[in-house]
């Protein structure tokens, strides 16, 4: 008779098996094979609570899920390859360099070089996976895909730099040599995730993406490198999200240990993406030598520089980022967003730069801050199409913090309204609006050049009423 499917139909064919055994059911051996892949969880174990202990072992293990690739199985064909099978040691105690550049010869060696997948060349390696089994595997030297290669990726597992590994050499390079490519772009899609890379404080680098177009970095955890975290060069759209990365282990002291001389993660191209990102201890945070790039939701604390923006990031876009004890430091400031910010203790922003252009610096808070203000300019600062405004500061003086403000002035029979933006500017004035309102009469009355934070209006005869200035740290350029 024909055996339906369903959740009632396999309690009882299982609870038969238990009884009887399979030897007396022939015919129904196959049917649980098919029945297999479909059983609930939950109703094995409400059939392991009725039988002996006996049973309850053989059920166990008749539908305990198969291991993705047991340890103990020889070279397997296919897109998905493990270190294991080839001679790794996943406990961490051996050198695994040979099993682990056999597995990317593997992933290398399904290469299409085809044309019309990826462009400019780059050979398809068909989603080759090098999967670590949740193994740690000790390399002493550099995992590299070679450049105009694409789509390969390293999963699941942790990889530990050996006491004999390249002191100047990344632990995994994507890309290599030159890329002709006008858009700098001659990889495309590979993936880096979960996985921990331990530089061992041997290594210069965990991992360093050149030249790729695609690349992503996420539920990544990286630690004791002396140079870089992740380096990125070149290329377009690399995205490092949801991941750790300290040059030191973590620990709850945070001012930064005067060793401390790694960046953690720098992007040294454009049009990348960093978000929802943790570094714990570094000398530089995230750096940013690139323009068009968007930095959200990254935290960092334990570092000197929390945050440095270099002389070719311009275009950059920063939200929601966390400056928990150091500095943000900007070496250009050109088409720059920062918003929705949080300082805790450090030194807030230093502007190492002589202007600012099309700069919007609005919603931050600080709080309790090393020198009591949120800005130090290291030179005299020409402002252009610049907006500061709606930030605050707590548990600390009331140091300026906008290029904005408005102020109105009662006087009786006065001429002369003198106005002070000492308090609430960051920069000289360069706009002045007016307006007055006058409770009886018709005087005019004229806005003075500014002085630095100050400026006057001057009345032709005597005026009772407000007098009301909105001024303006920036001047702009249409």
């Amino acid at each position: 008779k024909k055996i339906e499917t369903g959740p009632m139909n396999t309690c009882v064919l299982l609870a038969l098996l238990l009884i009887c055994g399979c030897t007396a059911f022939p015919h129904l051996e196959n049917k649980l094979s098919a029945f297999h892949a479909t059983v609930p969880r939950d109703l094995v174990a409400q059939i392991h609570s009725r039988g002996n202990s006996k049973l309850r072992l053989s059920v166990t293990e008749a539908y305990q899920p198969a291991r993705t690739a047991p340890l103990n199985l020889t070279p397997r064909a296919g897109l998905r390859v493990y270190p294991a099978d080839h001679g790794g040691d996943p406990t961490g105690n051996k050198d695994s360099t040979a099993a682990l550049l056999k597995c990317l010869e593997l992933c290398l060696a399904q290469g299409n070089a085809t044309t019309g997948t990826f462009p400019y060349g780059m050979r398809d390696l068909g989603g080759c996976t090098i999967d670590l089994q949740g193994g740690e595997f000790l390399l002493s030297a550099p995992l590299v895909f070679p450049g105009y290669t694409a789509n390969a990726h390293i999963t699941d597992g942790s990889i530990k730099a050996a006491g004999s590994f390249p002191a100047d050499q990344f632990m995994v390079q994507v890309g290599e040599g030159v890329c002709v490519d006008g858009q700098k772009s001659c990889g495309a899609f590979f993936t880096f995730s979960n996985l921990f890379l331990d530089g061992a404080n041997v290594a210069q680098g965990l991992l360093q993406i050149n030249y790729v177009m695609g690349s992503v970095v996420n539920n990544f955890y990286g630690m004791n490198f002396t140079t870089f975290g992740v380096q990125v060069n070149s290329g377009h759209e690399c995205m490092i999200a949801e991941s750790w990365f300290g040059e030191r282990p973590f620990d709850y002291h945070f001012k930064p240990p005067a060793e401390a001389a790694a960046i953690a993660i720098q992007i040294n191209s454009n049009d990348h993406f960093t978000s929802d990102v943790i570094v714990f201890r570094a000398h530089i945070g995230l750096e940013v030598n690139g323009a068009a790039n968007l930095v959200a939701g990254v935290h960092v604390w334990g570092a000197e520089i929390d945050f440095h923006f270099g002389p070719l990031s311009g275009q950059n876009r920063f939200d929601g980022l966390y400056i928990d004890g150091g500095l943000v430091i900007f070496d250009k400031v050109q088409d720059v967003t920062f918003t929705d910010a949080f300082f805790l203790h450090g030194g807030g922003v230093i502007f190492n730069c002589t202007s600012l252009n099309n700069f919007l610096f609005s919603g931050n808070l600080g709080n309790d801050l090393n020198n009591g203000t949120l800005f130090t300019a290291l030179f005299p600062l020409t402002v252009v199409d610049t907006v500061v405004e709606n930030n605050f500061l707590i548990n600390g003086n009331k140091a300026p913090v906008s290029s904005r403000a408005v102020r109105t002035l009662y006087q009786k029979n006065a001429t002369m309204f003198n106005f002070d933006f000492s308090d609430v500017l960051l920069f000289d004035i360069q706009t002045v609006m007016l307006s007055v309102v006058a409770e009886s009469g018709f005087a005019s009355c004229v806005a003075r050049p500014p002085s630095h934070k100050m400026v006057k209006v001057e009345c032709d005869r005597a005026l009772t009423g407000n007098v009301t200035v909105s001024v303006d740290g920036s001047t702009y350029s249409r």
